[in-house]
């Protein structure tokens, strides 16, 4: 069993959620199902020879990573007068680009009442 999250290897992880939309699509109706998630937690982890909460923390890290790097690229440099962007180097940007509509922000409704 691996004891750290540093020995799952990312890129079958990758592979799995996204073959489990019910992990991460937030507009689907299976991502409600907590049954369907346990289930999934469980059958990844043994996949990869880990543990649930091991799975869970790395996946974390990697979405929370891949949601730094959109912004930095969304965001011009500060101070510089052309178009110049941020790119991202980091190896998975593009193994993650299933994430996009699951991790775009939504409008929100503003329930504070404005006086002029």
């Amino acid at each position: 069993m691996v004891e750290r999250e540093d020995f799952i290897d990312t890129d079958n992880l990758i592979d799995l959620f996204e073959e489990n939309p019910c992990l991460w699509d937030v507009k689907s109706h299976e991502y409600h199902n907590k049954t369907l998630k346990t289930a999934t937690y469980s059958k990844i982890a043994e996949r990869l020879e880990s543990e649930v909460d091991l799975i869970k923390r790395k996946w974390n890290n990697i979405r929370s990573q891949y949601r730094r790097e959109r912004m930095k690229e969304r965001v011009r440099k500060s101070g510089s007068g052309t178009s110049e962007r941020y790119k991202s180097r980091w190896r998975f940007m593009d193994r993650l680009v299933f994430l996009n509509d699951s991790l775009s922000s939504r409008k929100t409704i503003c329930n504070m009442e404005v006086s002029y």
